[in-house]
């Protein structure tokens, strides 16, 4: 399952990119920066899964 938009913008938020300057879109749209944005919320999931916290829930489902 795709990171949700939430998940993205917090991985952006972590990342500090915005310190820099940069914005979210400019982030997610720049191909390397916007991989390693959706591999960090990918993570954080599964950091999250791991730690029982409950999984957001589905975008399918809103």
């Amino acid at each position: 399952m795709a990171p949700s938009t939430q998940e993205l913008r917090d991985a952006f938020r972590r990342s500090g990119l915005w310190r820099m300057g940069w914005t979210f879109q400019r982030a997610i749209t720049t191909p390397a920066i916007g991989t390693a944005i959706r591999c960090a919320a990918s993570a954080a999931r599964k950091r999250a899964e791991r730690e029982g916290r409950p999984m957001p829930v589905q975008e399918a489902l809103i």
